[in-house]
């Protein structure tokens, strides 16, 4: 089973279908964040945050050990910031895209779908990473 990125909303359960597939954007993460560093962006890895309970499953992610240690307190994120940067993403030139991976532009579209739900329900959400 393959990493991926998905969206946690700030509702259980939320009132629309927050499916996403995340793989791409999970296998892009570092070629994503220097993307949306360049962009001027929060990259998607900053909008990561964990339960206290889900701490141990972060830890065996892999993430960096700052992300670790501030994951025991579940932050929230309005759907704006996220959108700032997913839209962004989605302004690389093509050739960049294609840089960052197949199936990305895809990964990005169905975030903003979410996102915008997310928006529109006055919910807050943060990135879950699953493996």
């Amino acid at each position: 089973m393959s990493t991926a990125y998905y969206i946690v909303v700030d509702a259980d359960p939320p009132p629309f279908d927050s499916a996403v597939n995340g793989q791409a954007l999970a296998r892009s993460a570092l070629r994503l964040s220097a993307a949306a560093n360049a962009q001027g962006v929060t990259p998607l890895l900053d909008f990561y945050s964990t339960s206290a309970s889900d701490l141990a499953d972060a830890q065996d992610l892999g993430l960096p050990a700052d992300r670790v240690r501030s994951a025991g307190k579940e932050r929230w994120f309005q759907a704006d910031a996220g959108l700032r940067t997913i839209h962004e993403l989605l302004q690389l030139p093509e050739r960049e895209m294609q840089e960052l991976g197949k199936g990305v532009r895809e990964d990005l579209v169905d975030f903003a779908r979410v996102l915008q739900l997310v928006k529109q329900s006055g919910l807050r959400w943060h990135l879950g990473i699953d493996r």
